[in-house]
């Protein structure tokens, strides 16, 4: 099974030079929600694994909260659709696996 990179506040900046899409999971290790859409991450993570135009992520907003600050993100799991630079979508709450695939089909296109 392919495993959603998890970065920190430190790497953000970094990802933005090498891919045109990132979806980025805030999450907490207690967070109910977030324990159910990590495995549904890690498959769609899957089904992009080869493409290198988008990286899927998430970040633990208890050890890095600078970035979940920056976007002024409220609530976990919140999922943020970033092209160019720019949010272009923010979904909060738990998401089913064609959801986001759909998401990522569209802003790649």
């Amino acid at each position: 099974m392919y495993m959603t990179t998890i970065i920190s506040d430190s790497q953000f900046d970094e990802i933005f030079k090498e891919k045109d899409l990132i979806v980025l999971d805030f999450f907490a290790p207690w967070c109910g929600p977030c324990k159910m859409i990590s495995p549904v991450l890690d498959k769609v993570s899957e089904v992009f694994k080869d493409n290198e135009k988008v990286f899927i992520c998430k970040i633990n907003v208890d050890e890095d909260s600078k970035t979940a600050v920056q976007y002024s993100v409220r609530g976990i799991p919140t999922i943020l659709f970033i092209k160019n630079k720019e949010v272009v979508e923010s979904v909060t709450g738990f998401k089913p696996e064609s959801f986001l695939i759909d998401k990522i089909n569209y802003y790649l296109s």
